[in-house]
């Protein structure tokens, strides 16, 4: 029987101020110094630990970014919308359900992105036919940006 591990849930809480290619980049770069002041690690540490705990998690948006950037090729547009909607294949554990807070994240890279609208879909899916609208950081909130969730029907 497998047992259950707990799971890390963190989203760095700056907000970037435009967005910037994934494209070549690593974890270390892209967090490494937010987790050495968010965690008060000590600079002769390795990061690594801590970079593999939040990108457990973390990993289902960094993952949407980069998939959107390589889609979209070398047009940004997409990084501008008013409101991005992503539609997500929940697994048989739910973990994108779970763990959802991480999407944040993709408000924070995207700010231009207004609302951003996530549609969970799937057998797996535990709140069908459900919308939530989520709390945000208050970076966010001052800036009037919105998660929307949707989960869709289980069928």
């Amino acid at each position: 029987m497998r047992g259950h591990r707990r799971r890390t849930l963190w989203v760095p809480a700056r907000v970037k101020a435009a967005w910037t290619s994934l494209d070549g980049s690593t974890w270390e770069r892209e967090f490494g110094d937010e987790l050495y002041k968010y965690y008060g690690i000590h600079a002769w540490l390795p990061i690594t630990p801590w970079l593999c705990t939040v990108s457990d998690t973390l990993t289902m948006a960094m993952t949407i970014l980069f998939a959107l950037e390589k889609l979209n090729n070398d047009n940004d547009a997409w990084t501008r919308k008013q409101t991005l909607t992503i539609h997500v294949l929940v697994r048989h554990s739910a973990l994108e359900c779970m763990a959802s807070i991480v999407f944040e994240e993709i408000i924070h890279r995207l700010p231009g992105v207004k609302t951003l609208k996530m549609v969970f879909c799937g057998p797996a899916v535990p709140k069908a036919g459900i919308t939530e609208n989520c709390n945000t950081c208050p970076d966010c909130t001052q800036r009037g940006n919105k998660r929307i969730y949707e989960y869709a029907a289980k069928e």
